[in-house]
């Protein structure tokens, strides 16, 4: 469950660098905004 996709987070929900919708992710120190394209985007939010 570590790395499941919950919602997207922006006001537009839209990657700045690819158009991308972004999402909620879970990493190793909590929560951070992530591109829905990774790898080939590697586009976060804090």
């Amino acid at each position: 469950m570590a790395n499941r996709i919950n919602v997207a987070i922006t006001a537009n929900g839209k990657c700045p660098k690819c158009g991308g919708n972004l999402v909620e992710r879970k990493g190793r120190y909590g929560t951070f905004g992530g591109c829905l394209n990774y790898p080939r985007c590697r586009f976060t939010l804090n």
